[in-house]
């Protein structure tokens, strides 16, 4: 499914236009990366949990050539889906 076919679901299950239920996806994503943007974690019933977690640096080596490269220690979203969400999909 695409953004456009989801914002259609939306829309007919909120019972709202097209345009709301697009607006309302762009509120919700952006409001999302502003709590993980403060380390901060929200849970959502029924849906799950989005939170951010600490990466730490890595090496290793190119094979063949045995160069060794390192990325950098880095914080990343995860998200972690309610027992109520898998037993529905499942």
């Amino acid at each position: 499914m695409v953004t456009k076919d989801f914002v259609k679901l939306l829309a007919t299950e909120a019972g709202t236009t097209e345009k709301e239920a697009k607006e309302f996806i762009g509120h919700f994503t952006n409001a999302i990366g502003i709590v993980l943007a403060d380390k901060d974690s929200i849970a959502i019933n029924g849906l799950g949990t989005f939170k951010t977690i600490a990466q730490e640096a890595k090496t290793g080596k190119v094979p063949g050539t045995d160069k060794v490269w390192t990325s950098a220690a880095k914080t990343v979203p995860k998200f972690s889906y309610a027992k109520a969400m898998k037993f529905r999909v499942a």
